[in-house]
C-alpha cells in the first residue's frame, strides 16, 4: 500500500487533512501543522475519505504555490499524483521550528483532527513555545536576596534520590544553576515560584483557593494558600484530610506468639491520596501563569472533589489522549516540572493522568471526569459507590451488610432500630454500629440512647 492511499484510509487526524477543493481555509490548515507537528494536506479528498479528484492545471498549481507564498512564511512541498485512478493535489507542512506561522495576523493549530485559531487567552504562551521559550524560563526581575535559603536546602534534601551529586550545603547561586533556574545569573519566574520569600508579590494569583462546600453556593470553609509551591502541595494535602473522610480495613492476624492476635488498619480515603496529590501537582506545574490572575481552585462537596486551573491543554493535545498510556507529553512549564521530578513529586513526564485514573480503579472509586476548554483545565473526582459484593469484600457480617443496604432508603439508623431489625442485644448493636463507625463508614450522631448512626458513604 502507498503512503498516500494509506493516510486516505486512516482518516483525518492530527497531521492529516482532506478539502475537496482549494480554498483559502487551506492556508490556516497548513500554517496549523506548520505551528504545531506538521502534516498532509490533501486536495481532491472528501471528508469521508472519497477520492473525487482534483482537475487543476499546472497553472493552477503554480498559483496555489504563489499564494502560500505570499500569505505564509512557509514552504511546503505541493505535488499532484493519482490515486484510485484520479488526480489528487498533495501538499506536505513540516513543523515551524522556532518560529509561530501566522495567517491573516491570527494563529491555528492542530487540535484532534481540527484547525482551531489559538485564543486570545491562550496567545502569550503560544508564542512563547512557538519560539523555544517557556513563561518558568524568563528571567523575574528579582535577584538572589529574594530566594529562600530554607527553601533551597529542603528541595536538596527531598531530591537526595534524584540527584544524589546535589550537596546540602551548596551555595544557593550553584544550585539554582544546575537546575536551570538562573537567566543570566538572575532568578527565572520559575525559581520564585519554587523557593521564592514571597512569590505571590511578584506573581498575585499564584496560590491555591480552597473551599468545602454542602451545595452550590452553601461554603462551609475557605482557605487562600500561597508561598512557594512546594508550601502550597503540603497545605493542600493537610486540608484535604481536614475536609475528607476516613474508613479502616482492619485485618486480624497473629502473631510470632503463640495465640497473640494483632489487628492490621489500613486507611481509606474517601478518594485516593496519591491520586489527589497527583492532580494538584499537576494543577501547579501545567497551569498557565501568564496573563491570567485566576488562581487554582479547589472545592470539595460531600459527593465530589473539583480541581480546576487556568490554562486550557497545550496546543495538539486532547482530552481522550489523557487516559492513554502513553500520550503526548508537552508541559507547559517544563522547568518546573523537573524540579518536581526530582524531588520524586512526579514519576515521569506524561503519566500522571493515567496513574490516577489507575489509582481510583484501585480503590474502587469511579474514574475521574477531565474537562478542558480554551481558559481551564478540569478534573472531578467521584466520590466512591460501595455495592453488596465490595461490602462483603470489607469482611463485613451479614447484619451489618443488610443495614448499609437498607440505609440507600433511610441514611439513618438507631441503636434500638437495629436491634428490632435484627433480633440482637443492645451489645450486639452497639458493637456492630461502632466498627462500621471506626471504618468510617457510618456517622454517628449525639450520644447514648438518643444517638443516630447516619451514612457516609453512597450504597448502590
Amino acid at each position: 500500500m502507498n503512503a498516500i492511499r494509506e493516510l486516505i484510509q486512516t482518516g483525518e487526524s492530527e497531521t492529516t487533512e482532506f478539502k475537496q477543493t482549494w480554498t483559502n481555509d487551506c492556508l490556516k490548515t497548513l500554517a496549523a501543522f506548520a505551528n504545531t507537528r506538521g502534516g498532509t494536506l490533501l486536495i481532491g479528498v472528501n471528508d469521508a475519505g472519497q477520492v473525487l479528484g482534483w482537475n487543476g492545471t499546472d497553472a493552477e498549481q503554480q498559483a496555489i504555490a504563489t499564494r502560500i507564498g505570499n500569505k505564509l512564511p512557509i514552504q511546503p512541498s505541493l505535488e499532484a499524483t493519482e490515486e484510485g485512478g484520479r488526480r489528487i493535489l498533495v501538499l506536505r507542512a513540516d513543523v515551524a521550528h522556532g518560529i509561530a506561522v501566522p495567517y491573516e495576523s491570527r494563529y491555528y493549530r492542530r487540535v484532534g483532527c481540527t484547525t482551531q485559531e489559538v485564543p486570545a487567552a491562550q496567545l502569550g504562551q503560544f508564542l512563547l513555545e512557538r519560539t523555544g521559550q517557556s513563561w518558568d524560563s524568563l528571567p523575574s526581575g528579582a535577584s538572589l536576596a529574594e530566594i529562600g535559603e530554607e527553601a533551597v536546602r529542603g528541595f536538596c534534601r527531598r531530591a537526595k534520590t534524584r540527584l544524589p551529586n546535589l550537596c546540602d550545603d551548596e551555595p544557593v547561586a550553584a544550585v539554582l544553576q544546575k537546575l536551570g533556574l538562573l537567566n543570566e545569573d538572575k532568578p527565572t519566574n520559575a525559581a520564585i515560584l519554587l523557593f521564592g520569600s514571597d512569590p505571590q508579590r511578584r506573581f498575585i494569583s499564584a496560590n491555591v483557593h480552597m473551599g468545602r462546600f454542602k451545595d452550590g453556593t452553601t461554603i462551609l470553609d475557605d482557605k487562600m494558600f500561597g508561598g512557594t509551591l512546594f508550601e502550597e502541595l503540603d497545605d493542600v494535602m493537610r486540608q484535604f484530610r481536614q475536609y475528607l473522610q476516613v474508613r479502616y480495613d482492619i485485618d486480624a492476624g497473629v502473631d510470632t506468639v503463640p495465640g497473640q492476635a494483632i489487628v492490621h488498619r489500613r486507611e481509606v480515603w474517601d478518594y485516593p491520596l496519591n491520586a489527589l496529590l497527583e492532580a494538584v501537582v499537576n494543577a501547579l506545574v501545567h497551569r498557565t501563569y501568564l496573563g491570567t490572575t485566576e488562581s487554582i481552585t479547589i472545592r470539595v462537596y460531600d459527593d465530589r472533589v473539583v480541581i480546576r486551573n487556568p490554562g486550557g491543554l497545550p496546543g495538539g493535545i486532547t482530552v481522550e489522549q489523557l487516559k492513554e498510556d502513553p500520550h503526548p507529553t508537552i508541559p507547559r512549564n517544563p522547568l518546573l516540572a523537573n524540579v518536581f521530578y526530582y524531588a520524586e513529586l512526579v514519576e515521569k513526564w506524561g503519566s500522571g493522568t493515567t496513574r490516577i485514573v489507575g489509582l481510583c480503579k484501585e480503590q474502587g472509586v469511579p474514574e475521574p471526569e477531565y474537562e478542558a476548554d480554551e481558559h481551564s483545565f478540569q478534573i472531578t473526582f467521584s466520590r466512591r459507590v460501595f455495592d453488596e459484593v465490595q461490602l462483603r469484600a470489607l469482611g463485613l457480617n451479614e447484619r451489618q451488610i443488610e443495614a448499609l443496604l437498607a440505609m440507600r432508603s433511610d441514611p439513618m439508623v438507631t441503636n434500638r432500630g437495629y436491634r428490632e431489625s435484627h433480633n440482637v442485644s443492645n451489645k450486639t448493636a452497639y458493637a456492630d454500629l461502632s466498627d462500621l463507625v471506626e471504618r468510617g463508614l457510618l456517622k454517628r450522631v449525639g450520644e447514648g440512647s438518643a444517638a443516630k448512626y447516619m451514612l457516609r458513604v453512597t450504597i448502590k
